[in-house]
């Protein structure tokens, strides 16, 4: 493939060897072939600073309407809410969200995660369709996701009210989004994904069983392949990128569907030392 532009790989390592890796987030360490990522990204919309909105996929009225997700300020309690319910009706949008870090408790249940900021989240999102197992082994090909219980019952859970009773909620939130989903019956959701340079996408999950015993889940999961910036596909956003992104422009590399979408950072879709020099401007915390 002839790219727009060649560069030298050791002329543009303009920050040196810093690196900026997940922090507080779990992300998962295994990186699946590159051709195993499937996905499609179908629509855009946009969102200003400051906003939350939310989204639902996959999910009926009779799925869990108590599920909620909220978000709050060191000694404050629920001071954003989503009901599911509400948001099953049509969307629903907070404008002028206060300043500052908050804590995000999700899927009626105590999944709390820190600093979730919404005062740059602003910008472009792309509803995007995605196969859940291809971006983490967490779930299950067809979407489930299995959980054990101490007194040796295990279940897989497809995030819905199923018909024996086990219920199991699944929340998507990337920037200013907060998605509820479930899979499809090939283990597909659609969630809205931020394009901001860096911006996490967590997922976080919570299951009951039919006997009413809380089986757990997990919280401030990232799926760091999702990540705009991630142009190598490994964890984090560091030299590794723009220097991936170098040798693709320079004929040395050729890129995967997945990777021309995380590297080219300024939408002008081409992948050159424009996108190179985002990197490395977000790395040192210019951007």
């Amino acid at each position: 493939m002839k790219k727009n532009i060649s560069i030298l790989l050791s002329a543009t390592l303009l920050f040196g060897t810093a690196a900026l890796t997940a922090n507080a987030a779990t992300e998962s360490s295994e990186v699946v072939s590159a051709n195993e990522y499937r996905f499609e990204e179908i629509s855009k919309t946009t969102l200003p600073n400051n906003t939350i909105k939310s989204y639902t996929y996959g999910i009926k009225e009779s799925d869990n309407p108590e599920t909620t997700a909220y978000f709050t300020q060191d000694g404050t309690t629920n001071i954003y809410g989503f009901k599911l319910t509400d948001c099953l009706k049509g969307t629903k949008t907070i404008n002028n969200v206060k300043k500052g870090d908050y804590r995000a408790s999700v899927c009626n249940g105590s999944n709390i995660y820190d600093r979730y900021n919404f005062e740059k989240t602003g910008g472009t999102y792309v509803l995007t369709k995605f196969k859940l197992s291809d971006f983490d082994d967490y779930f299950n090909s067809d979407g489930t996701c299995t959980n054990s219980y101490s007194d040796g019952y295990t279940h897989n859970f497809n995030f819905t009210k199923e018909s024996d009773g086990n219920t199991s909620q699944l929340a998507i939130i990337s920037g200013g989004y907060v998605n509820f989903v479930a899979p499809d019956k090939n283990g597909y959701v659609q969630a809205y994904i931020c394009k901001n340079l860096g911006e996490y996408t967590y997922y976080m999950t919570n299951f009951k069983s039919a006997n009413g015993w809380s089986g757990g889940g997990t919280t401030g999961s990232s799926i760091a392949m999702l990540r705009i910036g991630n142009s190598d596909l490994k964890l984090g956003i560091s030299v590794d990128d723009v220097t991936a992104i170098q040798k693709y422009a320079s004929d040395m590399k050729d890129f995967n569907k997945l990777q021309i979408r995380n590297a080219d950072v300024n939408f002008d879709g081409k992948i050159d030392i424009d996108d190179a020099t985002m990197i490395q401007k977000y790395i040192a915390g210019l951007l």
